[in-house]
């Protein structure tokens, strides 16, 4: 081995020259490129498509390049008829992690969609084997210094462009270099503002170990300026854990240099004094400089998750269903909605389904069992003891830069795992890195195990079947990964086709394309809700022939069906039993009234209930269901369950209301009205019912009040006009109220009730005489104008 200690323009020079046996088409230098290219564009690869989401079309492009990577390993390996593997414990944990998950995904809760997530995130099991299959790859085909340095240089360029981009964005606008895609000012080509900070640590981690080398001063001073940039950047980004790691980077690493290279790093003093500032300053004042300098920008990453406290309080539920392998990765949100801690409900965050906790490795830990759990410790415990067995080791130049850069740095990003969950991207870099640091680990001499085949029929038989099988099995991987990815694509299109086109049906055959694709749950819930509602369209309003009778009919089984298939692939998930329970309540209602759709929907919704306990919302669904079938104390009693888990929930003190008014009883309908009014102050609804009510009970100053703020919310609300038009009347002030109607009338001119309104008031009558439409008691509370 040797050492360099030059500039940059003889570093390639004097690295050695790649040892191969191979021609210029061998399969190890394919495996080789594949990766180099995929790793080199993955930071800032997406399509200009509003179709592709950023997350699915890195995660087709990381599918197929490491998959053809691959592949060309397994043939590489077969044409040298050998195969080496690292002489450690940590083979143990590199193979041993992926099969728990594979195992737990099956075993933990065969029907949850634990084996990926939803768009390819990163807390499904794929992504990660996905990972360890990279890390493998790259520990080997990487074991060579001149390969090293281009993927440095690669991730290097990568670091350059985000951070480049970060900043035109700030400076010139937050549509700059948007195409269609990356929209806003928090929006990069690595992703969201937290995984942008991430990686824009990863590329300090880099540059601080870079600026040990013997480099030209102009080179060390870029340098410096680009740590210093990138420092300032993180600021911008405000990820505050982020700091935390810095520091503790900071120390580690110049402890290492002060006790194994007898010197000073100047680049991690300068991380650890920057980083200490905006650490310490949450401590000192009130708001943060993180924040200052986010609001002095017109910025915000605000990013809700469970603390680590309550995602170790799901382990012991997960355990309960299955010690070993838990309930399975991806699992996290149906454990979240059965065991979320008290007074969650009072939180903002009430009705949020987390998918994942505190951090991508603490979700793992919370629900992939006892194996689960080992697997990863144990993978830890021997790559931290091969880290530092690394550093000690007596080299300099770049080979003391390659062995401390891709140690620091991989650490830094699996910190980063524990403290976030960061996407494919930064999931994948992740691997890469590790996989480079033991591939580095090769060229230091670490002991590695050998299996010769080549020439023994027995070995040569075994290899071969063992690479159709990893073959096979890595085709399998890639397909899946891309099959979801372009179902993504196709469920994106539904979206777009339902919410801007308004082409219901054009988004029920692309929903039928994306569950072609991927059979996930949440295809066959949207499209049974959607179909639902085009066979609500077909009969609103209309009379029911016998042609159209058969089209509702058709759509009525179809959507029963799709919710029924939403079930069947998921049954642990509460929201697919909600869909069903809303298509029965829907048919208990006119033109359909069926008798039996009662029961129905209130066992689908006691299913939902059963899984989601604490949700207020299922609550007061069955409030609903059973102000339809006219049991109003049934109803009641499900409000009061509802604000026994959330006290200060608006919806259900609005029900409440409802039934007050449809039971006559104004006193606790004013009560409920005054209590929703307090909860919700900028809800117009809340103040024109609380102020139609107080005109019912014949307090006309109050009345005004509440409907003076409805109209001041909403200066075009025609019933809060008309209704305080009403009120100013019986305070005695017949010319306020002329000037309302007249208002009103000038929006409504071919209201003729308002015309006869205006005409009684002018002849000094009462505004409702010879009118007998307008209801101020039971459940008619607005008057004929239609909404507002």
């Amino acid at each position: 081995m040797h050492d360099i200690q030059a500039s940059p323009n003889s570093i390639k020079k004097e690295l050695p020259a790649e040892q191969t046996i191979f021609s210029k088409l061998d399969m190890g230098r394919l495996a080789y490129w594949t990766i180099s290219l995929t790793v080199l564009i993955l930071p800032f690869f997406f399509i200009p498509s509003s179709l592709v989401t950023l997350d699915v079309a890195k995660g087709i492009m990381a599918s197929v390049g490491i998959t053809l990577a691959l592949i060309f390993f397994v043939l590489h390996i077969l044409g040298r008829g050998e195969f080496s593997f690292p002489r450690s414990k940590l083979a143990y944990g590199i193979l041993g992690v992926p099969l728990v998950l594979g195992l737990s995904s099956f075993f933990g809760n065969p029907q949850a969609p634990s084996l990926y997530a939803f768009g390819l995130e990163s807390y499904g099991a794929l992504p990660v084997i996905l990972g360890f299959v990279l890390l493998l790859i790259t520990s080997q085909i990487f074991a060579v210094r001149k390969r090293i340095f281009y993927s440095y240089f690669a991730l290097i360029v990568g670091f350059l462009v985000v951070v480049l981009f970060a900043v035109l964005k700030l400076a010139v606008g937050p549509d700059t270099l948007s195409f269609g895609v990356l929209i806003g000012k928090s929006s990069t080509p690595v992703g969201v503002w937290t995984d942008a900070a991430i990686f824009v640590g990863l590329g300090l981690m880099l540059v601080a170990a870079a600026l040990d080398l013997e480099l030209p001063k102009p080179t060390k001073a870029v340098l410096y300026a680009v740590l210093v940039v990138g420092l300032l950047l993180l600021a911008v980004f405000n990820f505050q854990m982020l700091w935390i790691v810095l520091v503790l980077f900071a120390v580690v690493f110049s402890l290492y240099n002060f006790r194994f290279r007898a010197r000073i790093s100047a680049a991690a003093i300068i991380i650890f004094c920057i980083s200490s500032v905006f650490l310490a300053n949450p401590v000192i004042s009130s708001i943060a400089l993180n924040d200052r300098i986010a609001n002095a920008l017109h910025v915000s990453n605000i990013e809700v998750r469970p603390s680590l406290l309550t995602t170790a309080g799901i382990l012991p539920h997960s355990l309960k269903k299955n010690l070993l392998l838990g309930t399975g990765p991806g699992t996290f949100s149906p454990l979240w909605n059965l065991y979320k801690p008290e007074g969650i409900n009072l939180t903002p965050y009430w009705g949020t389904n987390f998918l994942y906790g505190f951090g991508l490795l603490p979700t793992f830990f919370a629900t992939t069992g006892i194996l689960g759990i080992l697997a990863w410790v144990w993978f830890f415990a021997f790559y931290i003891r091969t880290g530092i067995r690394a550093l000690k080791a007596p080299e300099t130049g770049i080979s003391n830069f390659f062995t401390v850069s891709s140690f620091f740095g991989s650490l830094f990003l699996w910190v980063a795992s524990f403290l976030y969950v960061p996407n494919l991207t930064i999931l994948l870099l992740t691997f890469f890195l590790t996989g480079i640091f033991l591939g580095n680990s090769v060229l230091q001499g670490a002991p590695q195990r050998t299996f010769v085949f080549k020439g023994k029929k027995a070995g040569g038989f075994a290899a071969a079947v063992m690479a159709i099988l990893v073959l096979v099995g890595g085709a399998a991987l890639g397909y899946a990964l891309v099959t979801r990815g372009l179902s993504s694509v196709y469920f994106n299109q539904a979206v777009i086709e339902a919410n801007r086109d308004g082409d219901v049906d054009r988004a029920i055959q692309s929903l039928h394309k994306a569950a072609s694709l991927s059979d996930f749950d949440f295809y066959y819930r949207t499209n049974a809700e959607l179909t639902m509602l085009r066979m609500t369209k077909m009969v609103e309003g209309k009379a029911v022939n016998e042609e159209t009778g058969k089209l509702v009919s058709q759509s009525l089984n179809t959507s029963l069906g799709l919710a029924g298939s939403a079930i069947a692939r998921d049954p642990e998930n509460y929201q697919n039993h909600l869909t069903l329970g809303r298509i029965y309540d829907a048919l208990l209602l006119p033109p359909f009234s069926l008798p039996e759709a009662y029961e129905k929907a209130k066992s689908s919704y006691m299913n939902a209930l059963a899984l989601n306990p604490h949700d207020p919302e299922i609550y007061l669904l069955l409030g609903k269901l059973e102000i339809e079938h006219n049991n109003l104390d049934a109803a009641k009693g499900y409000i009061i369950k509802a604000l026994a888990e959330k006290n200060d929930y608006v919806d259900a003190y609005f029900l409440s209301a409802r039934i007050a008014i449809l039971e006559n009883n104004i006193s606790q309908a004013l009560k409920d009205s005054e209590a929703l009014a307090a909860l919700s102050p900028n809800n117009p609804g809340a103040f024109f019912q609380l102020g139609v009510l107080h005109y019912s009970a014949g307090e006309y100053k109050a009345a005004a009040e509440a409907l003076i703020r409805a109209e001041m919310l909403v200066p075009d609300y025609a019933n809060a006009k008309y209704f305080l038009g009403l009120t100013y009347y019986k305070l005695g002030d017949a010319g306020r109220a002329l000037k309302e109607f007249q208002d009103l009338q000038k929006a409504n001119p071919l209201n003729a009730d308002l015309a006869s309104v205006i005409e009684n008031l002018q002849s000094n009558r009462d505004p409702l005489y010879k009118i007998s439409n307008v209801k101020t008691r039971g459940e008619s509370v607005t008057p004929p104008l239609g909404t507002r």
